[in-house]
């Protein structure tokens, strides 16, 4: 039975780096816990020749191979901005800390108080996301609006999501709104 038998071997075997020297690489993955004397006169164009033999001798040998995973699940969640009141005529920055990667897509104002309001900017940092400087009428971000993707940049954990509103109405009201997005886990 080789390593290829076992399930998941490839995740634990599949590794090709021993203390700093480079022995090429073999599925992205890195060899930790071996020692040079094992493999003792192999050069790098050798191991690049037959990687999967120098796994499975190495592997028998208390070495582990560790690999760099990229992101692999996505969902879409909800980012709050909760409840602020915001005067007749004032514009009112709202803050989120983001503690997850997240990537906002959709931005939803209630109907009920869309008409009330314009979107002054979103940005993620410090970097707007609007393609040019101007207002746009909250109506358009309505829960019926259809063709407003946004596709911010990603916002990293501890990262502020900031959205600038104005109320353009003769009285205070209390905005909310949703942005929804791609949470990767």
């Amino acid at each position: 039975m080789g390593y290829e038998d076992i399930i998941g071997a490839t995740d634990i075997f599949g590794a090709t780096s021993l203390f700093g020297q480079n022995y090429g690489t073999y599925r992205g993955m890195t060899l930790v816990g071996a020692e040079d004397s094992m493999v003792p006169g192999l050069q790098s164009a050798q191991l690049q020749q037959t990687p999967a033999g120098f796994v499975q001798q190495v592997a028998g040998r208390r070495a582990l191979g560790v690999s760099e995973r990229e992101y692999t699940k996505g969902r879409v969640y909800p980012l709050g901005f909760g409840i602020t009141t915001i005067a007749a005529g004032a514009t009112q920055v709202i803050p989120v800390v983001c503690q997850v990667p997240f990537r906002g897509n959709r931005l939803v104002v209630p109907s009920d108080i869309a008409g009330a309001v314009v979107i002054n900017d979103i940005k993620v940092g410090q970097a707007s996301q609007f393609a040019a400087g101007g207002a746009v009428p909250g109506r358009a971000y309505t829960e019926f609006a259809v063709g407003t993707d946004l596709n911010l940049d990603t916002a990293q954990i501890g990262q502020t999501i900031f959205l600038s509103v104005t109320n353009t109405s003769n009285a205070s009201i209390d905005f909310t709104a949703m942005l929804s997005g791609a949470v990767v886990l």
